[in-house]
């Protein structure tokens, strides 16, 4: 319950984006599990239509939103689920960051991880952590 109140005491535009967020992990934990092929697809063309928003908030603080939605939503956020979240939340804004999916490991000893990347640079605040991984050729 105090999370409760913690939510109605942020500022109005704060509410609104982690609402926002909150939705977009939804969907995305739908759409990763009924098709999963179209995060694939290339971010211009597959959200052309989207409705553009002008909120001031800086990149960084978006994808912090985005995790502090996935940290107090219903389910466990995957990674994935949080990269397709995070992707739609920065396109209604003009970005087009990309979904970025690599693995490591061998034997029977897998690891893998999705993140967003822009313009070549990883937006995941552990990108260390990851950076051994193999990239897996997506679609785009």
């Amino acid at each position: 319950m105090r999370s409760f109140f913690a939510f109605l005491r942020l500022p109005a535009r704060e509410r609104k984006l982690l609402i926002e967020c909150w939705i977009e992990l939804a969907r995305a934990a739908v759409v990763t599990r009924l098709r999963p092929a179209s995060i694939c697809t290339n971010a211009k063309v597959a959200f052309k239509n989207l409705r553009l928003v002008s909120d001031g908030f800086a990149l960084e603080a978006l994808l912090l939103w985005v995790d502090r939605a996935a940290s107090h939503h219903l389910k466990h956020m995957t990674c994935l689920e949080r990269a397709v979240a995070g992707q739609r939340v920065l396109m209604r804004r003009g970005w087009f960051p990309l979904i970025e999916i690599g693995v490591r490991g061998g034997h029977g000893d897998w690891e893998a991880h999705a993140w967003l990347s822009l313009a070549g640079r990883s937006l995941d605040r552990q990108s260390g952590l990851f950076a051994s991984m193999q990239p897996v050729a997506l679609p785009r």
